[in-house]
């Protein structure tokens, strides 16, 4: 205040004025006194406004200028309409323009709305001054309810929230409270209902008159440790009503402290006794389903639409504990706990998205392989139901009809098998028959023409001999002797090589293994050795072993290579090459010399008994080697064949069927 009186006294000493010293006093003493009224104002709690005559505003404190979000600035001569909350405005107006009829201390409620929109209400009383009978100023004192009038609708709207609440839990529960030691001091009427009891006969009674005895002395032991200890406790009761009847409550008990630092015991009870005994009912028949799948020899999982399994039957996990255990896990999960690799619950992640989306079923074959490394094999099959809620996986263990099945398989390839073996077998038999009547047309044949010629040749030498020695012709008798005994020995070849062709196309087969190139060494030595004034050439480039009768084969090799060494003497210089190929998955062996050949027109020839393409006196022999070597060579399942031509040498060519050879 001193330096309020100091700056007074030095503008007025500035500017010059003489003052009365008693007026200055008076006038430091206002401003002293109007500054500590505004000091109390801006302190206190209330909202007051000073108004003109017509509304303006001349002053508002701190409080309603700082719930109004405003300055002094702003606010000052601005008409106090500006900040009446538009519901208000109409309640207002009338009420302002009623005050030239009014005295003082006026009582009024109504709302402002503050700078950023939010709802202020308000409670108090205004006050007015007249000058010249005329309103002069209004002054205004109020208080800030907004929050007491939320209080009190809140209050209200529980109130009716709290009856509301009553009166349903009345109408839909079954209620009753007892005291700390159990005793019911009330119950409403759904409870007299469904016990079967009047109020005054359940008042002042416990709880054991509706018990049915069904839970044991720890099951309600357990229920007042709960509720004795201040917690509520829920559960289902089966009771017992007045006519025998048991019924089931869904209970819950709520205890509430009271003034003797006990509680009182509040409970809310619902029946379900239909839905327990149908859920009873419904847990008897999954029971009873589930017990039949258990024993079902299959391997049985549902799933639920995100994979999860719902269900497992013993079948497909026998462990009680892990089959509980996976109920609610999937795949991933069993993988994880079994160190399977994920891709194996993937795999079955992805059959199962293939069934649901596509809602078909899904079948393939599992194999798995057992710690023993016994192979097992199971066919698995997915079905989604129609709602797309529920997947059944179901598997069959076929370890033994899968082996039937390959067993039958096996069975079928060797049928086929030993039909085309058969087929083979009868070719041969057909080919070996034909064969064998060639032979006896050949037998035929040359018993009716190739023995003919030595057998009229010892009839004619025989008459001549006979004559001869009817007439004592000592020395012709002798000379017709030696041509008869020449025809015998030409008919005993003759025999002895038909006896031989037949023999090779009786004989069975000693197959063994065994070098081709040595066999055919031994025949070039053993014929060359025959002729030491012969220059050769032997080339023997055979390396492979063959599987085949080693006796009848030594046959074919003397044969072929009989044949080499004696169509090349005339040319004087003998070149024998042996060698192999493969061709066409085959392989083939061929025999090649430079000797005098043959002209191909006459090749059907060549493998005819005693049919020889040069005489005699060119090259020995008697014409029945290469239907010896014809007829081993086809025991052997292959082929012979030549290619010559006159003066240029002969390659004959062969096969041996290896894959139809039967070993003896």
């Amino acid at each position: 205040m001193k330096n309020n009186r100091s700056a007074l006294k030095e503008q007025i000493k500035k500017n010059g004025i003489n003052v009365d010293t008693q007026a200055l006093q008076k006038a430091i003493e206002l401003q002293e006194s109007n500054a500590m009224y505004r000091s109390l104002l801006d302190r206190t709690s209330d909202l007051i406004t000073k108004l003109d005559g017509m509304g303006n505003m001349l002053f508002a404190n701190r409080t309603w200028l700082n719930k109004m979000e405003y300055t002094l600035d702003e606010v000052i001569l601005t008409p106090i309409f500006n900040y009446i909350h538009p519901r208000c405005m109409e309640h207002c107006t009338t009420f302002f323009g009623s005050l030239q009829q009014t005295e003082n201390d006026i009582p009024i409620a109504y709302s402002l709305i503050s700078k950023s929109g939010k709802e202020v209400q308000i409670e108090g009383r205004v006050n007015v001054t007249f000058k010249n009978d005329q309103l002069y100023k209004i002054d205004t004192h109020f208080r800030d309810v907004t929050q007491i009038n939320s209080l009190q609708k809140a209050e209200e709207s529980s109130g009716k929230l709290i009856n509301i609440f009553k009166e349903a839990i009345n109408a839909s529960s079954i209620v009753s409270v007892t005291d700390h030691k159990g005793i019911i001091n009330y119950v409403n009427e759904n409870f007299c209902h469904i016990s079967g009891y009047t109020a005054n006969e359940l008042l002042n009674q416990s709880h054991a008159l509706v018990n049915s005895g069904y839970h044991d002395k720890q099951f309600f032991k357990d229920l007042w440790k709960t509720i004795s200890s201040g917690k509520t406790w829920k559960g289902i009761l089966r009771n017992k009503a007045k006519n025998g009847n048991f019924y089931w409550v869904d209970s819950t008990i709520v205890p509430f402290p009271t003034q003797d630092n006990n509680y009182e015991y509040v409970s809310i009870r619902h029946d379900i006794t239909k839905e327990y005994e149908a859920e009873k009912n419904l847990m008897n028949q999954k029971n009873f389903y589930e017990n039949i799948l258990h024993n079902i020899p299959l391997d049985i999982a549902v799933f639920d639409k995100n994979h999860k399994y719902a269900f497992i039957n013993k079948e497909a996990i026998a462990d009680n504990t892990l089959r509980e255990w996976m109920v609610g896990k999937d795949d991933f999960d069993y993988a994880a706990l079994k160190g399977l690799p994920a891709s194996f619950a993937q795999q079955r992640r992805d059959a199962f998205n293939q069934v649901l989306n596509s809602g078909k079923d899904l079948v393939w074959l599992d194999k798995q392989i057992a710690k023993t490394g016994e192979a097992k094999y199971k066919e698995r099959r997915m079905h989604a139901f129609a709602d797309k809620q529920t997947v059944v996986g179901y598997a069959v263990d076929i370890t033994e009809l899968h082996s039937t099945q390959l067993n039958l398989a096996k069975s079928r390839e060797d049928l086929i098998e030993n039909n085309k073996n058969l087929e083979l077998e009868i070719e041969k038999r057909v080919r070996e028959l034909k064969d064998s009547n060639a032979g006896l047309e050949s037998f035929a044949y040359s018993i009716s023409h190739d023995l003919k010629a030595p057998v009229r040749q010892i009839s004619s030498f025989t008459g001549l001999l006979k004559r001869a020695v009817i007439k004592d012709d000592k020395e012709g008798a002798q000379e017709h002797f030696t041509y008869i005994e020449s025809s015998v020995a030409v008919l005993n070849e003759r025999i002895n090589a038909m006896l031989a062709v037949a023999k090779y196309g009786r004989q069975e087969l000693s197959v063994s293994e065994f070098s081709l190139r040595e066999e055919f060494d031994k025949a070039f030595n053993l014929y060359i050795n025959n002729y030491p004034q012969i220059h050769y050439t032997f080339a023997n480039n055979i390396t492979s072993s063959v599987t085949a009768d080693k006796s009848l084969m030594g046959a074919v090799v003397e044969n072929l290579v009989s044949n080499a060494i004696k169509y090349s003497i005339p040319k004087k210089d003998i070149y024998v090459e042996l060698g192999e190929m493969e061709k066409e998955g085959e392989t083939v062996y061929y025999v090649r010399d430079n000797g005098v050949g043959f002209d191909m027109k006459y090749y059907d020839k060549i493998y005819a008994l005693f049919q020889r393409l040069h005489q005699q006196s060119e090259v020995e022999g008697m014409g029945i080697g290469l239907a010896h070597v014809k007829r081993i060579i086809e025991r052997h399942n292959g082929r012979i064949w030549a290619e010559s031509e006159l003066g240029k040498g002969t390659t004959f060519y062969f096969t041996i069927n290896l894959r139809e050879i039967r070993k003896k």
